[in-house]
């Protein structure tokens, strides 16, 4: 293999780890566990006199817990059931009293045994959400509950954990791995570092890889391919200008 080729396939496996690692660090993305949820918290509220029927008052979680109430009776899920059932509605889910920080722990019953049949007992107390089918641990803190008829409800409660970005270290690991004749485009972080790649050709070179790191916006790791000027020599010593259809020159032959 051609030392070019191996410098190209080296810069797509360094791409291609730091890829990895940093997927495998993203706790929504590992397998064999739950997901805790201990993203920003989210304010969700259903007004006084509010109908479950009504999508503006259902906080659609996952595709399958759409928490929701009527004016009367208590929480259910309407996207698994129509209506309110004692002792077991919200259907597939499981709460629990605590910290988030100590789910696995806690000890976890339906939502009418956990609040004792007095909804507004669990009002400004820490607790924990479990969707079932999900595998999902949510944080939530009920701050409101309406009562004879008013119906209503509000709460906080966590949200997915934010995909960690790209670190400045993984950034110059990369790019560092990168070969001679590629492009590196940043997009999704905002660190400022200074990196001094080796064995680059030129200090041309050198200045149109650093362009391209500092040039940030959201989200991945891009790498485009391209040569690091306009001209190139190939191994026989003949000079192609790209910019030039016919640009060759040969060796000056001395004629006795």
């Amino acid at each position: 293999m051609a030392p070019f080729e191996r410098r190209i396939v080296n810069a797509w496996a360094v791409g291609a780890l730091w890829i990895a690692l940093l997927a495998t660090g993203a706790p929504e993305a590992r397998a064999g566990g739950p997901s805790v949820w201990n993203g920003p918290l989210l304010f969700f509220s259903e007004p006084f006199g509010g109908s479950g029927s009504d999508p503006a008052n259902q906080d659609r979680i996952t595709a399958d817990v759409w928490l929701t109430r009527d004016p009367t009776m208590g929480l259910y899920n309407i996207a698994e059931e129509t209506n309110y059932t004692k002792f077991f509605s919200p259907e597939d889910t499981e709460w629990a009293y605590g910290s988030l920080s100590d789910y696995a722990s806690l000890t976890y019953t339906d939502w009418e045994d956990w609040n004792g049949a007095d909804p507004p007992s669990m009002l400004n107390k820490p607790a924990v959400l479990y969707l079932v089918s999900d595998d999902i641990y949510i944080g939530i803190e009920f701050l409101s509950w309406g009562m004879m008829g008013a119906g209503g409800f509000s709460y906080d409660r966590t949200t997915p954990t934010p995909v960690p970005e790209p670190s400045a270290f993984a950034l110059m690991v990369l790019c560092g791995g990168l070969a001679t004749g590629y492009k590196l485009q940043v997009v999704g972080h905002k660190s400022k570092f200074k990196f001094v790649p080796q064995n680059m050709r030129s200090k041309a070179v050198l200045s149109s890889v650093l362009r391209q790191v500092v040039r940030v916006a959201r989200r991945g790791l891009i790498c485009n391919r391209s040569f690091p000027s306009n001209r190139r020599t190939n191994p026989k010593g003949v000079t192609a200008n790209r910019n030039s259809k016919n640009s060759t020159t040969h060796p000056k032959t001395l004629v006795t």
